[in-house]
């Protein structure tokens, strides 16, 4: 299943939500984890493990919420959002002002679920977003 199938489920099986403390930023969430999970079992046809970005992490809205607050701290800088998730951290940088911003998740779902979420909040072109494990990198 490709980036663009797994939007169309994500779509399915998702709302958006607006983001407290980030007026504006929105992100697709579901309220039963278990619901996504089974969908994207069944799409998949194989057992996948649990779908931590179809909620909005306290961690990550911290994160957001303090960059949309302090954008100074992004503003024309470099960010590297590790272990993205649903990507909310990463789309309030670019809110923010950061000159570039590289999700990184390893889940092909939560990847998928950035770029929907990017989409959603009008950054899907500026937003880059790897698979890879970033943590061997030098740059």
């Amino acid at each position: 299943m490709d980036s663009h199938a797994r939007r169309e489920v994500i779509r399915t099986v998702t709302a958006p939500i607006e983001i407290e403390g980030c007026p504006g930023l929105r992100a697709r969430v579901c309220p039963e984890p278990a619901l996504v999970w089974e969908a994207l079992e069944t799409a998949e046809g194989t057992r996948l493990g649990p779908p931590f970005w179809a909620h909005a992490w306290p961690g990550g809205v911290a994160l957001a919420q303090w960059v949309t607050l302090h954008p100074e701290l992004v503003r024309g800088k470099r960010v590297l959002d590790f272990a993205s998730g649903g990507g909310v951290s990463a789309i309030a940088s670019i809110r923010a002002g950061a000159l570039s911003v590289l999700a990184t998740e390893l889940d092909v779902w939560a990847r998928a679920a950035i770029l929907e979420n990017a989409h959603l909040n009008g950054v899907e072109e500026t937003l880059s977003v790897t698979g890879d494990d970033v943590t061997s990198r030098d740059d």
